[in-house]
């Protein structure tokens, strides 16, 4: 049941495998990366961390306000007079009962013992982890599009293959009820060879909704507005994955991603506990302006500024500077430790893929020979069937066992790029990006 439902999948979605468009591995990451909404906003934000650092260099910057106000007196300020005669003098009153000011003040930053510039470098160092998110990023997108784009390229050769098999094992089936209508075998040989047929059409059907399936994925990391499936144009014993040659294995895992951004931190905490330390501030300040209520003409407006210096030396704040700056050395411990844990890490798992690598070659050689043999038994059994030396069932035999071996070879070649990419993934090797 299980079978019949595939095949009913495989006959409807294959109209669309049809219409698909070939697309090289090289093609296909440039169309991933430009296309990952992922790696778009990672980059919206490197934008906003150029911001970031034009913020931080405005403090260099002079600092300018305006304002104004206007204040109603209903009772002015009065001056008696007291003289020695017997006239009695009026109060005298002061100001005015409209008071106006408009001003323009201004303050800039003259010395701070280097707090700004460490702002600044503050900003620009946080715009370089932002690069280094977005290489990380990229490196898993290319990642991931290999994978996806090698199991495209083993399900599209998986279901050639069993093609291929099907067109013998319909042959043999000919052959089989041809003798069976001569009388030189039996009905059970002809069952059993429809049987092995059957067997590969439910393979067939199932492996074609594989491929579907793998194409779809393909289609659907690469991105894009396009409704047109994309399939691998490359085969799995063409596909190569590029590997350092030139370049030392700890040398690549010194800049993988994760520790390029845990040193970026380091320095980072570096210069937040700097920026801790208590230390003077001298400002500048200015302000210029019309205003009345000066005396004797408390009624009109006269221009008046005023500038200076002011400084400020924050002495004691109850320890907070002192704790920072502590809290910062110790991030910067728990970053270092980090970083020998993701090499130590990395470098045993280096270890072990290599192996895994010298393992899948070895038996990768094994499986090529047995392919040889199996190949060369499969044209002395379709012969020797022919001429009866041999039985149905021994023909079958040797046709289950090629095919099984060619799928075990398609399984090994594979499975040697998974291992040579995982391989890439930790040494954070892929020249990919620069393409």
């Amino acid at each position: 049941m299980k079978g019949i439902a595939y095949a009913i999948l495989a006959l409807l979605l294959s109209a669309d495998i049809a219409k698909a468009e070939s697309i090289s591995l090289s093609a296909a990451i440039g169309k991933g990366v430009a296309h990952n909404r992922s790696l778009t906003v990672l980059a919206n934000r490197l934008r906003e961390s150029d911001q970031k650092i034009e913020q931080a260099r405005t403090s260099y910057q002079p600092q300018f306000k305006l304002g104004g106000s206007y204040t109603y007196l209903s009772r002015l300020s009065e001056i008696k007079l007291s003289l020695p005669l017997p006239i009695r003098m009026p109060s005298v009153k002061t100001g005015t009962h409209n008071v106006l000011d408009a001003n323009v003040s201004g303050t800039y930053l003259l010395l701070d013992w280097g707090k700004r510039a460490k702002v600044v470098a503050q900003a620009k160092i946080g715009r370089k982890l932002t690069e280094i998110n977005l290489a990380g990023a990229s490196e898993e997108v290319i990642y991931q599009l290999i994978r996806t784009y090698a199991n495209a390229t083993l399900q599209t050769e998986n279901v050639n293959l069993l093609q291929e098999y099907l067109v013998i094992s319909k042959k043999h089936l000919e052959d089989a009820k041809t003798k069976f209508a001569n009388g030189l075998v039996s009905e059970f040989d002809v069952l059993k060879s429809e049987l092995q047929s059957k067997v590969y059409e439910e393979q067939l059907a199932m492996a074609r909704v594989d491929q579907q399936i793998a194409v779809l994925s393909l289609t659907e990391i690469c991105g894009g507005d396009t409704l047109i499936l994309l399939e691998p144009a490359d085969s799995l014993s063409r596909l190569t994955i590029d590997w350092p040659s030139t370049v030392s294995f700890d040398e690549l895992l010194t800049q993988k991603p994760q520790v390029r951004a845990l040193r970026t931190q380091q320095s980072l905490s570096q210069l937040s506990a700097a920026a801790e330390r208590l230390r003077p501030t001298v400002t500048a300040v200015s302000s210029a302006g019309w205003k009345n209520s000066y005396m004797p003409e408390p009624n009109k407006l006269q221009l008046n500024y005023v500038g200076g210096l002011s400084l400020t030396f924050p002495v004691f704040d109850g320890g907070y500077s002192k704790h920072r700056q502590q809290e910062e050395q110790e991030k910067q411990k728990s970053y270092q430790l980090d970083i020998d844990r993701i090499l130590s890490e990395s470098r045993r798992r280096v270890e072990i893929l290599y192996q895994e690598m010298r393992k899948i070659d070895a038996k990768r050689r094994i499986t090529q020979d047995k392919l040889a043999l199996a190949r060369k038994a499969l044209e002395i059994a379709s012969v020797s069937y022919g001429a009866g030396l041999i039985t149905n069932s021994d023909y079958l035999d040797a046709e289950l066992e090629i095919q099984s071996i060619e799928t075990q070879s398609l399984q090994d070649r594979y499975a040697m790029i998974m291992n040579q990419l995982e391989l890439k993934k930790e040494l954070s090797y892929f020249p990919e990006m620069k393409q």
